[in-house]
């Protein structure tokens, strides 16, 4: 059945159909800020939880950590399998980094 897809040029998995939605969004030029935005806005909401979980130690907070981290591996999944990242891997990378060093920089000048 797998087969049936490659051959027809429908995406394999979850994560290259995500990889052909974000497809123009790395590939136009005049998109390039709306990617910027994106990821910024998803970082910052993600540092406010980091920011949670360790200054006000928020059980709710850790529980919403836990679930992105099981879902960011759970949807790259396959990609971590081929030892391979696409766009969405490497979107998803950026997207940790940021909120870890938001998140964690912050904590880290408020309690000192």
């Amino acid at each position: 059945m797998t087969e049936d897809r490659e051959e027809t040029g429908q995406p394999k998995s979850d994560s290259d159909r995500l990889d052909r939605l974000l497809a123009p969004l790395f590939e136009d030029s005049p998109l390039w800020p709306l990617l910027l935005v994106g990821i910024f806005t998803v970082a910052t909401f993600g540092a406010g939880i980091v920011t949670l979980a360790l200054l006000e130690r928020s059980i709710a907070a850790m529980g919403a950590l836990a679930l992105l981290v099981f879902l960011t591996f759970y949807g790259l999944d396959e990609n971590i399998r081929q030892r391979r990242l696409g766009r969405v891997g490497w979107l998803a990378v950026v997207l940790w980094v940021l909120t870890l060093a938001g998140g964690g920089g912050y904590a880290f000048l408020v309690s000192h």
